[in-house]
């Protein structure tokens, strides 16, 4: 069995090392960075093909621009296999990307404790941004180095990775690498695993926090929306685990309608994304008698309790949380709604979030009717276990987006003096 993984990248060049074997998996994805094909000579490529490839029924589709990916599903259609589940990215980030996948992502990871950063979205907009004749927003670079700096500054970030992508050009990806290096030690960069590029770069790569350089201003912003556009958008905004920046100089109104950029924008002003219901007491949450008590004896007893959890196309009935990132799911069946028919279903589910990382308790309703206080006992026997002990409630619920400002520093001098003045 031969193997190509990342096939989306690999170009013709690759063909000989599935003469290697008698069975091939080839495994990538059309949505994201495609072999580049540039440069070369049209009329060459047709003689050689018409040439070497005269007999070969897939001859149209072996060309320098087309991946191996490609042609393994042209040739092998009925053959494919979408793989849905989707670990790296919080929910709020792969929502961007999810619509080029016809939103057939689930997304699976629910970031433990000491990995959550609130919020996940930041949007930077740079008032004074410019894109100069060498493809550099020289203040969307310094506004990331600013905040690169005050990321190594906060002890609660302490080793996060860290990355800078450019959505125009290698120029402002080489001077954000510049620029970046010559303000904070080498060291700590390259333990954070700091790197700069452009979207091709960080294909099959990722980072806990991920900045996205827009480069674009109010003037120079012809619009992105070509395929390959979107393949390097769809690489781009899928690469952080944690926290994605968007750092921007045009506005939403100021773009096209087909542009991918404002698709980008509309994301960090209101992320598809489901929350669930929010409310100030969360017992609200709870869809039955049941659940409601249940909940009410965990947090009595002090534990952090948190109904209907949201994972992917999923809902946990409820999620208790300890210190150290330890966690357990409960899961409480109602035996109207749990019964026979829905026991392969409700198995099927649960080994889908295991394999996220969820270890699981369950009950059935009519049990807890006729053994509470056994089932309880049990419950928190098995919180003892995996050490997950009472560490209060849960505080108010993050919002999902930051949304600020920036300004050059000499901008902000000259606006307090004004204020003086005045």
């Amino acid at each position: 069995l031969v193997i190509v993984d990342e096939a989306s990248q690999s170009d013709l060049w690759a063909l000989p090392a599935i003469l290697r074997g008698k069975k091939i998996l080839v495994v990538g994805d059309d949505k994201q960075v495609s072999p580049d094909g540039g440069f070369i000579a049209a009329q060459q490529i047709a003689l050689l093909r018409q040439r070497f490839l005269g007999d070969q029924p897939f001859a149209s589709d072996m060309t320098p621009e087309k991946s191996l990916y490609d042609l393994a599903a042209r040739i092998f259609a009925s053959n494919q296999v979408m793989l849905r589940e989707h670990f790296r990215c919080v929910a709020p980030i792969i929502a961007y990307s999810n619509r080029f996948y016809g939103n057939a992502i689930r997304p699976l990871r629910i970031p433990l404790a000491s990995e959550r950063i609130d919020p996940p979205l930041v949007d930077i907009f740079v008032p004074a941004g410019f894109r100069d004749s060498k493809e550099r927003n020289k203040h969307e670079a310094e506004a990331i180095a600013d905040e690169i700096g005050a990321i190594l500054a906060n002890p609660a970030l302490q080793g996060r990775t860290l990355g800078v992508v450019s959505l125009l050009g290698m120029e402002q990806a080489k001077y954000i690498d510049e620029l970046v290096r010559s303000r904070f030690p080498a060291t700590e960069l390259l333990r954070r695993k700091f790197t700069c590029g452009e979207p091709r770069a960080f294909q099959g790569s990722e980072r806990d926090i991920v900045f996205l350089s827009m480069v674009a201003d109010r003037e120079r912003h012809h619009a992105l929306s070509r395929m390959g556009h979107e393949q390097r958008f769809n690489v781009a905004a899928s690469r952080a685990r944690d926290r994605m920046y968007l750092v921007r100089s045009v506005e939403l109104v100021e773009l096209s309608d087909v542009d991918l950029r404002r698709g980008l924008i509309e994301h960090f002003s209101q992320p598809a994304v489901v929350q669930g219901d929010r409310d100030d007491n969360p017992i609200h949450l709870c869809e039955s008698g049941f659940e409601r008590d249940v909940y009410t004896r965990l947090t009595e007893r002090g534990y952090r309790v948190i109904p209907q959890v949201q994972v992917g196309g999923f809902r946990i009935d409820m999620v208790v949380e300890g210190a150290d990132d330890k966690r357990l799911a409960v899961e409480l069946d109602g035996d109207e709604f749990h019964g026979a028919d829905r026991w392969t279903h409700d198995m099927n589910r649960q080994r889908i979030l295991e394999r996220a990382g969820w270890t699981f308790w369950r009950c059935f309703a009519s049990t807890w009717l006729l053994h509470k206080e056994e089932v309880f006992a049990e419950l928190l026997s098995r919180l003892h276990q995996m050490q997950i002990e009472p560490i209060g409630a849960l505080g108010q619920l993050a919002t999902l987006v930051e949304h600020r400002i920036w300004q050059p520093p000499s901008m902000d001098r000259e606006a307090d003096e004004v204020d003086r003045v005045i």
